[in-house]
């Protein structure tokens, strides 16, 4: 029994610290937000080898950010909310605040590079 009860806070603990996969469907109501929370949004192409190099970057990130940062993914092969976006190659990363966009990166990264953006739009 308490196997199952450990496994069971585990599960709970990795889902909260993960990205939410965005779609075309929920991104606008997701993004367009007022807030003073920095957005992060993640387009990635499941082929492409430089995003799935940051995947497990930006997992760390969502760990060690918490709530302070939101981090989102969207799937640039199964949806079209990139295209009014200006994104034109992946990876791609898309920072937003208070419904504005404040950057937009192209191209994979360290996770030190990557840490030093999220952490120049905070301010």
């Amino acid at each position: 029994m308490k196997i199952i009860l450990i496994l069971i806070i585990m599960l709970f603990s990795i889902s909260s610290y993960s990205q939410i996969e965005l779609n075309d469907d929920n991104a606008k109501s997701k993004l367009i937000i007022n807030n003073d929370k920095l957005i992060v949004v993640f387009f990635y192409a499941t082929w492409s080898g430089p995003c799935q190099r940051m995947k497990p970057i930006l997992k760390d990130l969502v760990k060690e950010y918490g709530d302070k940062v939101s981090f989102y993914k969207i799937d640039v092969d199964k949806n079209k909310s990139d295209e009014g976006l200006g994104i034109t190659s992946t990876p791609a990363y898309l920072f937003l605040k208070n419904s504005n966009k404040k950057g937009l990166e192209f191209r994979a990264m360290s996770k030190q590079r990557m840490k030093d953006l999220v952490d120049s739009y905070l301010d």
